[in-house]
């Protein structure tokens, strides 16, 4: 009896964990994400594979790695993040043993929320308003459209302050974990463009830039200088931000100087 009861229990919770990550079964594993440095002399441009990778129990909590690395050559990135998939559809960035929010698909047309930007380490944060809410009819995937909500620092950098574009199960449109906020006219810094993202290796989305560069793009000049490490363009982690060394001189991602590291 006592058996059956503990079999019982196993089932029980077995379904409970189903009906858990429900939710999250809906997104892809694959994106590939074509950063571009530019406005600091020489434009490069390079695609970078986030793969959800394997889930594991942190604190009772099931949470999933990802692993990013270079299309070009596996064996260069190595970065890794781990996210939580929710029940009520939000998504979290564990960093240094705290969850930061990264998505959240439950809001309303004119709630107000404020998520990070970049995963793979303690990046900056954005306040975003919900602007528009719609659903693809051919996909069923829901659509959200936010604007950020820029203070008088961002003052100078305007060209931040742009709407960005959330698509429920793959998430934003310039990146799965690394969207930096690029607008039209943008004068600097880092850029994203999500390419394509796949679901058990069948194409899911793709981007505004595949006709153009594909699925996956390296110039020339990326292949060689990373190889080389001689890159005119190189990125260094400081304090947990990303930052670009570009001639002698040190950018944040928004293109602005900050010295040297």
């Amino acid at each position: 009896m006592k058996r059956f009861y503990f079999l019982l229990f196993c089932a029980l919770i077995g379904v409970q964990v189903f009906a858990q990550n429900k939710w999250a079964d809906t997104w892809c594993d694959t994106w590939n994400v074509m950063e571009y440095t530019t406005g600091m002399g020489e434009r490069t441009r390079e695609t970078w594979c986030h793969r959800l990778a394997q889930d594991t129990i942190i604190n009772g909590l099931t949470y999933t790695f990802v692993r990013c690395y270079w299309t070009h050559d596996e064996t260069i990135g190595g970065r890794y993040a781990t996210v939580r998939f929710t029940e009520d559809k939000k998504v979290y960035a564990l960093i240094d043993g705290a969850e930061h929010l990264v998505y959240d698909f439950s809001v309303q047309v004119g709630d107000t929320i404020e998520t990070i930007v970049g995963a793979y380490w303690k990046g900056m944060y954005q306040t975003l308003c919900v602007h528009e809410i719609k659903t693809n009819p051919e996909t069923n995937r829901k659509t959200i459209i936010l604007n950020r909500l820029c203070s008088i620092e961002d003052a100078p950098y305007t060209e931040f302050c742009c709407p960005i574009e959330w698509i429920e199960g793959i998430g934003d449109t310039q990146g799965f974990l690394m969207g930096y906020p690029v607008c039209e006219g943008w004068s600097g810094g880092i850029g994203c463009d999500l390419l394509c993202a796949y679901k058990d290796n069948e194409l899911q989305y793709t981007g505004s830039s595949y006709d153009t560069f594909g699925c996956e793009y390296n110039t020339a000049a990326d292949v060689e200088d990373i190889h080389t490490s001689k890159s005119p363009i190189q990125k260094i982690i400081h304090n947990g931000q990303l930052l670009i060394q570009s001639e002698g001189k040190t950018y944040n991602v928004l293109g602005v100087e900050v010295g040297n590291y």
